[in-house]
């Protein structure tokens, strides 16, 4: 299951800071960023458990290493995935809170400027049934500048968290390697096609798969099962 991004921010900085809040019992499993232009960063992901109302008091020893990896950041408009491989799964329960602060070293960080009068950070600015995201602020690389309202340009890659013995999970693959019905958003100049429509045309767009929901939807097109452990 992936939240919901349009990418289509038009500010950039360093990095940001939210709260998010579980509705359900979920795992982490992954996040897409946003980048300004195409290249290699340098991204750094930390977490601190619990709710914080005050961004500017957050600058501490307390936040937690969840990845610090280099991408291939896709630019303007594309989500720019972080490896499974290289994410620590974060396992959340039904109520918990979590606090992220997503940073590049240098200012690339595509954002979204809010301009409602509002500036509460613990506003929701997405909500599904299983979490919600609050809003956030800039922050300029390690925790210095902080700017307010400012809103996370990008998406976290999630599971439901079972308890069932015959549940299998590993950070790079899924539980269920079956094609999905319906259409899906291939990208932004496809569109959204189905999977059926997808395996038609593998040989010169099998590129596609290494987005989020076309790899999701369709696992067994994108040759996700191959990766399975069993």
């Amino acid at each position: 299951m992936v939240t919901f991004s349009r990418f289509d921010g038009r500010s950039r900085w360093y990095g940001t800071k939210f709260n998010v809040k579980a509705k359900s019992n979920i795992i982490i499993t992954g996040i897409d960023i946003h980048t300004a232009w195409a290249g290699n960063f340098d991204v750094e992901i930390y977490t601190m458990p619990g709710r914080i109302n005050d961004f500017s008091n957050t600058n501490n020893n307390n936040w937690e290493v969840a990845c610090k990896t280099k991408v291939k950041g896709l630019g303007k408009g594309f989500p720019t995935v972080i490896p499974s491989d290289v994410f620590r799964l974060i396992r959340l329960s039904e109520g918990e809170y979590i606090s992220f602060y997503i940073t590049l070293t240098v200012a690339d960080l595509v954002l979204i400027l809010d301009d409602k009068s509002s500036s509460a950070i613990l506003e929701p600015v997405f909500e599904n049934n299983d979490l919600s995201i609050g809003k956030g602020v800039a922050v300029s690389y390690l925790h210095r500048k902080i700017l307010p309202n400012y809103l996370w340009d990008g998406r976290f890659r999630y599971e439901m968290s079972k308890d069932d013995d015959d549940y299998f999970y590993d950070g790079s693959t899924f539980d269920d390697c079956r094609d999905r019905d319906g259409d899906v958003l291939m990208n932004n100049f496809i569109g959204s096609q189905s999977c059926e429509w997808l395996a038609a045309h593998f040989d010169r767009l099998s590129h596609v798969c290494s987005y989020t929901e076309p790899a999701i939807h369709c696992p067994k097109t994108c040759g996700v099962c191959d990766e399975k452990i069993m």
